[in-house]
């Protein structure tokens, strides 16, 4: 299925978007690219960033999406932002057709973020994944409802996470925030078959991030840094 086509598949990028920025407007035009980007030439980020240029780089068609071979679309872009910007606006007008069919309707931040959740996307993933979406409309001048607001960086509303979902056997990194205002704040990374877990631990592990849910308050800012260099 084409990459650009909404699906329950379908996955949003959901790193920083002015990490994007200067990976595309600065340091990849500081060097000769190589042939291939993968990992070890993303070495400077941290592993789920490395992930997600890789993925976006692909979706963008600058690099194979399975391989990381760099195309030639690529050369076209680096340190040329209003190229760069044409070419992510043609993406997008694809990839976010029905968030910009909502801003076209002047809808609501929850008809947004339910635009998100109905592809399984929630918790920070889903602050992450809206605050890149909005970065781009305003970047590449694409229409954006005047109701369209952040997700809020909130422990509520991150516990509104499915937890129940922890239980299955997808072993996929899951991260999880829990903030606790001017005091700072709690991540929790996993990386497990929560499937091969005893039932008394998954209902414990569980119990245990309802309870960071309860706990955490609202912090002192919405600002994205996820991912920032």
């Amino acid at each position: 299925m084409d990459a650009s086509v909404q699906s329950p598949a379908w996955r949003p990028p959901y790193l920083s978007y002015r990490t994007l920025v200067w990976f595309l407007d600065h340091e990849v035009h500081s060097a000769p690219l190589p042939p291939r980007i993968d990992r070890s030439y993303l070495h400077g980020y941290a592993v789920t960033t490395q992930a997600q240029l890789l993925k976006i780089l692909g979706l963008l068609e600058l690099v194979d999406l399975s391989t990381g071979t760099v195309r030639p679309r690529l050369r076209t872009v680096t340190g040329k932002p209003d190229v760069r910007r044409d070419v992510m606006r043609q993406w997008a007008r694809s990839f976010y057709r029905e968030q910009l069919e909502l801003a076209d309707e002047h809808a609501s931040s929850m008809a947004l973020y339910a635009s998100f959740t109905r592809h399984g996307i929630t918790g920070a993933t889903l602050r992450k994944a809206v605050a890149f979406f909005l970065a781009l409309c305003g970047d590449v001048e694409l229409a954006s409802s005047p109701h369209f607001r952040p997700v809020p960086q909130k422990g509520a509303l991150i516990q509104e996470q499915p937890v129940a979902s922890l239980g299955s056997s997808d072993a996929s990194i899951r991260h999880e925030e829990f903030t606790f205002g001017p005091a700072g704040g709690i991540a929790v990374w996993t990386d497990l078959d929560w499937s091969q877990l005893p039932q008394e631990t998954v209902d414990r592990l569980q119990r245990l991030l309802r309870e960071l849910g309860r706990l955490a308050g609202p912090p002192a800012g919405n600002g994205d840094t996820a991912g920032t260099p």
